[in-house]
């Protein structure tokens, strides 16, 4: 029996730090809002940046939804 639409939704909540981490491994950058409600881009190599809007020196690689276009 396959899962429903509701069940699929749980796991997917379940996993999305652990997808989001290995996306990091594979060196995408992460973009999305922090809890203070300023745009954050974390990078692979470590590095954190803060914005008080959706802007990337790179717009190709981060935008308000995040892309996986990464290698």
């Amino acid at each position: 029996m396959l899962p429903s639409l509701r069940e699929l939704a749980e796991i997917a909540i379940e996993n999305q730090p652990y997808i989001l981490e290995q996306d990091l491994k594979d060196g995408c950058p992460l973009c999305y809002y922090g809890k203070d409600g300023r745009f954050v881009i974390r990078y692979p190599d470590g590095t954190v940046e803060y914005h008080e809007s959706p802007c990337s020196p790179d717009p190709e690689h981060c935008t308000p939804v995040r892309k996986r276009h990464c290698a």
